[in-house]
């Protein structure tokens, strides 16, 4: 090969294979072929077109960062202009404003590293918000006294839409209480829990069988007591309450969230069916026997407390027997006598449990003590009536004056108690006070009891005070008006009050209650 041929060759390979350095090769080689003579160069010439033009397509030179003459020079890579070096140099300051550099927008990076939405649904915002609502621990807000199965509502949900809606509405409610802030979410949350229980009943009739619609509607009937307070409205739930109840099956007794939300609805119901003669109740689906064990280890008891008395099994009879109370004396009188024990019994425990809570912050005190003291407060409640009922069928009967106006100190005495766990902690008390002002005659305690009233005012949401405790007051009078009708037409029975000073007291008392003149001589009388 000629030397023409090899040039050829080796610029033809430069050119395929090293496109990086094509620019700088085809300036070296036409030095050289300026060197060996003008044939020489137009072959070379000709060459580097025929081959450019042959490999344009796959032939790219490096024009991004080209190598330069002295790197092809040593055959080193080329790093391009090397190092840079800084410099201070003196300079002369303008006085033309510079322009204001915009800060580059992080937005999108901001976005981008932002943690995501974490998975959910409406029903676990509702569990959220019930463990939020138990979890809370502030006396005046706690809700755990309310019953002890609400712990497992939250892994009860999505069982029954009921209770679903119902749960969601007391969250509100309370979070409204403990906030408080407008109501307008609460209401919205109730009503919405209203037209869901509607369109379920009618779409399902077989939820009342269950025990998740109970535990629904007694949250229902919760958050009216915490929204509006005590109105014709609660009537509206406790009549529900008491329609699932009587349809709600024993078999699953075993399991302790059914235990006690029957039993604790069973109490509720025939407490309000004693106090509230408006509720009533027709039929009673029960098993269960009235016990003859009275002690403090009474294992049947409701909530907790070893109560001998706040019992179904002891108090399913009462609703029956004040229905016709001259029929049922000696029994009404003998639960009487046992309750204002177990009062008694229990006050040195509520005290104790009032100063453990003044002296820890611990909320299973709190708990305790709203248990108990809300128990105390039925019984005052439940004797009330019972007391009431018993002095108008035996007006000369002092002994039950006496206990009315212990029960009402007593019951003040409470509510001084009670005085920092309001609102949620004394629900019960608006009523306790009004039921022992209608039944209690002395006029320093009346006064004393409408103080306490006063300081409680802002808890009386709903009726007023007045219109609550003269409810009272004339249901004993209209059972007062309904006795003396009665007892003209039967012959005064044996019913002598333990309390009376003799069995001439008992018939001064049937003349005063018929309205007919006295004998001259009751001594003579038998």
């Amino acid at each position: 090969m000629d030397g023409v041929g090899l040039l050829r060759s080796k610029f033809v390979v430069g050119v395929v294979f090293t496109s990086r350095f094509c620019r700088y090769a085809a300036v070296t080689f036409g030095s050289i072929l300026a060197v060996s003579g003008s044939s020489l160069e137009e072959t070379a010439v000709s060459t580097c077109q025929e081959v450019l033009q042959e490999g344009a397509a796959r032939v790219v030179c490096d024009l991004g960062q080209p190598s330069c003459s002295r790197c092809l020079r040593y055959g080193i890579n080329c790093v391009g202009s090397g190092e840079k070096k800084y410099k201070f140099k003196n300079a002369t300051i303008t006085e033309s404003t510079p322009l204001a550099r915009s800060a580059r927008p992080r937005a999108q990076v901001v976005q981008n590293t932002s943690p995501e939405r974490p998975l959910g649904n409406e029903l676990t915002s509702t569990a959220g918000a019930f463990i939020s609502i138990l979890s809370i621990s502030d006396r005046q807000f706690a809700v755990q006294g309310f019953g002890p199965f609400l712990t497992d509502v939250p892994r009860r949900l999505g069982r029954s839409p009921i209770l679903n809606a119902s749960a969601k509405a007391f969250s509100s409610a309370v979070t409204a209480i403990y906030s408080k802030q407008t109501i307008v979410e609460a209401l919205k949350d109730y009503g919405t829990a209203l037209t869901c229980v509607r369109n379920a009943f009618i779409a399902d009739p077989s939820l009342t069988t269950q025990v998740e619609t109970l535990c629904g509607v007694y949250l229902l009937l919760l958050s009216q007591n915490f929204i509006r307070g005590h109105n014709d409205d609660c009537l509206i739930h406790i009549q529900g309450l008491l329609y699932i109840l009587n349809n709600q099956s024993l078999e699953n007794r075993n399991d302790p969230f059914t235990s006690q939300m029957i039993d604790l609805a069973s109490i509720v119901l025939i407490t309000e069916t004693v106090i509230d003669p408006r509720v009533k109740i027709k039929s009673w689906q029960s098993e269960m026997s009235k016990t003859s064990y009275y002690g403090p280890l009474n294992d049947y008891s409701v909530v907790d407390i070893r109560s001998t008395n706040l019992t179904v099994a002891n108090l399913i009879d009462l609703p029956a027997q004040l229905e016709e109370p001259e029929n049922h004396l000696v029994q009404l009188r003998s639960s009487y006598e046992l309750m204002k024990l177990e009062a008694e019994k229990l006050v040195p425990s509520v005290i104790q449990l009032n100063a453990a809570c003044e002296a820890s912050k611990d909320a299973q005190y709190y708990k305790a003590y709203v248990i108990c003291e809300s128990s105390v407060c039925v019984l005052h409640c439940l004797m009330a009536v019972l007391r009431r009922t018993l002095q108008i069928f035996h007006p000369m009967d002092f002994g039950l004056a006496q206990d009315a106006k212990h029960a009402s100190k007593q019951v003040l005495a409470a509510a001084t108690r009670a005085w920092s766990f309001r609102p949620l902690g004394t629900t019960y008390m608006p009523k306790t006070l009004c039921l022992q002002w209608a039944t209690t005659d002395d006029p320093d305690i009346k006064s004393r009891l409408e103080n306490m009233i006063d300081q409680y005012r802002q808890d009386f949401r709903g009726d007023s005070w007045t219109k609550l405790a003269m409810f009272f007051e004339h249901r004993f009078e209209k059972l007062r008006r309904r006795a003396q009708s009665r007892m003209r037409h039967h012959a005064w029975r044996d019913t002598t009050s333990s309390g009376s000073l003799n069995a001439e007291s008992e018939f001064a008392a049937e003349a005063v209650l018929l309205e007919v003149p006295l004998p001259l001589n009751t001594t003579n009388c038998t």
